[in-house]
């Protein structure tokens, strides 16, 4: 009986994995004052964040910046959502952001233009960076 009961639940995962899906990646960063280190990422299964992080100085003012375009791969219409953050070497939040994508048509790309102002001193502490893309065919967080 318990064979049974693993591939009925095996089948459920399979079949529902396509309405809501996640994807994160994480690694080292090092954003510098001059903007010359940027991190290139790219993160998600059918709905793609091509990402372009780093450091932005202007007028005085610093910001971490998560740049790029959110694309939806695949033949339906998803929807998506996007969460960005980085830390110090200790595993603290330095700053994080997040936005949301409704309706996003197959084949359609988002811009995405995100800056983080932070106290330049905050930004010298960044050691590392997570971004989490969530995607479904349904609004993300609706039942």
């Amino acid at each position: 009986m318990l064979p049974r009961k693993v591939l009925l639940l095996s089948a459920f995962v399979f079949f529902t994995s396509g309405l809501f899906a996640a994807e994160n990646k994480r690694g080292p960063a090092k954003v510098d004052a001059a903007g010359k280190r940027h991190i290139k990422v790219t993160v998600g299964n059918r709905m793609k964040f091509e990402a372009d992080l780093y450091r932005f100085e202007f007028g005085g003012m610093t910001s971490i910046v998560a740049n790029g375009t959110m694309k939806n791969t695949s033949r339906t219409k998803l929807h998506g959502q996007l969460y960005f953050a980085f830390f110090d070497k200790n595993k603290q939040l330095v700053c994080a952001g997040g936005q949301t994508f409704y309706e996003v048509a197959p084949g359609a790309k988002q811009l995405v233009n995100y800056p983080m102002k932070v106290p330049a001193e905050v930004a010298d502490r960044v050691a590392s960076y997570q971004v989490t893309v969530y995607e479904g065919e349904k609004q993300v967080g609706q039942k």
